[in-house]
């Protein structure tokens, strides 16, 4: 999807500013500040208007992630928790669907939520100041090293019918293309759209429904991981279940069963469905990018976050290690 920056609008963009970017919510004597939204992102395949007729449940989960960084991994996740077993029944697109994206119809999308009778779980990409926050739902956001998001981001590009005549195949120029600060015309979410996100969600990292999760601590320790996301959602299953859903939620067994786990399975939208998962790695970028490609990215990182959050967008907890 194309991204620019919320300063900037262009004709494929809509961006609403409101007064304020947060809001304080009154626990005993202690003021907290609560995530608010204030931009609405129209572009490429994205319109957050449709939350305007949301209505959401107490105990709604929302994976929130940047493109690439681990979005359907963690829906599998959630969705195995939720309903207590590795082999839940039907599509994750449609057991977690992707609400503010313009397919399928709102109407269709909606409809699908409000049949479920178990705990659901929603997929968004887009940043917190363009979704609404609901202080009893659970919101779950993943990031990876933005390196290999970029060049996982290139393979996605490449594999997908709409997009794949006009992604290049030259990883060095894809990677420069995505450093680009406006992002103009570019259909992978950009590096300065993934520090946005980041900033957006990290602020309220202290919030108790809300938890930031790496990609390369999933790689490490998955089933540390199902530990943690049961837990924060007050999952109680038996430590035999959650071995069970750690094995089903590995990189061999997801990719085995492509056809449960890929975005709009069997909508005709891939060239090849079972490539949506390619390599799962981390570090891919390392024998990839030219020492110059990456002191730019350097730069731009930098000049955007401080040395601690660098390091942890890039390797998760292992950067304090």
């Amino acid at each position: 999807m194309a991204w620019r920056s919320p300063t900037h609008c262009g004709r494929n963009e809509l961006v609403i500013h409101f007064a304020d970017a947060a809001v304080t919510a009154r626990v005993g004597v202690t003021m907290t500040k609560l995530p608010r939204r204030t931009t609405e992102y129209v572009m490429g395949i994205v319109d957050t208007s449709r939350w305007d007729q949301f209505s959401h449940r107490p105990d709604d989960v929302f994976v929130c992630t940047p493109a690439k960084c681990g979005t359907t991994w963690t829906q599998g996740i959630c969705a195995m928790l939720v309903q207590g077993t590795p082999d839940f029944e039907g599509s994750l697109t449609e057991i977690s669907p992707w609400l503010d994206c313009v397919h399928p119809p709102l109407e269709e999308v909606l409809s699908g939520l409000e049949a479920q009778t178990h705990r659901r779980v929603i997929k968004t990409h887009t940043p917190l100041d363009g979704i609404p926050f609901f202080p009893e739902c659970t919101y779950i956001a993943v990031y990876r090293d933005p390196r290999d998001a970029c060049l996982s981001g290139q393979s996605h590009g490449q594999n997908l019918l709409m997009t794949r005549e006009n992604t290049t195949r030259d990883p060095e120029e894809f990677f420069l293309n995505w450093i680009r600060t406006d992002g103009k015309d570019f259909e992978e979410m950009p590096l300065q759209g993934l520090i946005h996100h980041f900033r957006t969600f990290h602020e309220f990292k202290h919030l108790d429904n809300l938890v930031l999760i790496h990609y390369a601590d999933m790689l490490r320790d998955l089933r540390e991981i199902v530990g943690r996301l049961a837990k924060l959602l007050k999952v109680d299953l038996d430590s035999d279940v959650l071995d069970a859903i750690a094995h089903a939620a590995s990189f061999g067994s997801m990719k085995s069963a492509y056809s449960k786990f890929v975005p709009a399975a069997g909508w005709g939208a891939w060239e090849e469905e079972s490539r949506f998962f390619n390599k799962g790695s981390h570090g891919q970028w390392k024998d990839t990018l030219s020492r110059e490609a990456l002191e730019r990215y350097d730069e731009v990182m930098r000049a955007a976050l401080s040395e601690s959050e660098v390091a942890w967008l890039q390797y998760g907890e292992t950067a304090s290690s």
